[in-house]
């Protein structure tokens, strides 16, 4: 439905919602792609975190190389417990 506005083009009203759209849904892109670079980042800083922290102990003698192994294979099921 167009409306027409007194004094206006009914074209430039039309224009102005379709502006309007479009900045909505550059803005919902925006929001999803951040969303998912940010989810994405922490995965792969748990993976940093796991090989960092894990290496430590290893060569500390705290822990064997078969835990970080563990805990590397079980942190996708973290991560995406559905998938």
């Amino acid at each position: 439905m167009i409306e027409y506005v007194a004094g206006r083009d009914p074209s430039d009203v039309q224009a102005d919602r379709v502006q309007s759209l479009f900045v909505t849904n550059m803005t919902i892109y925006k929001f999803k792609f951040s969303m998912n670079f940010l989810l994405n980042l922490m995965t792969q800083l748990g993976y940093a975190g796991i090989f960092a922290l894990g290496g430590h102990y290893v060569v500390t003698g705290t822990t064997e190389i078969g835990t970080i192994v563990a805990s590397v294979s079980g942190l996708p099921k973290i991560t995406d417990p559905g998938g």
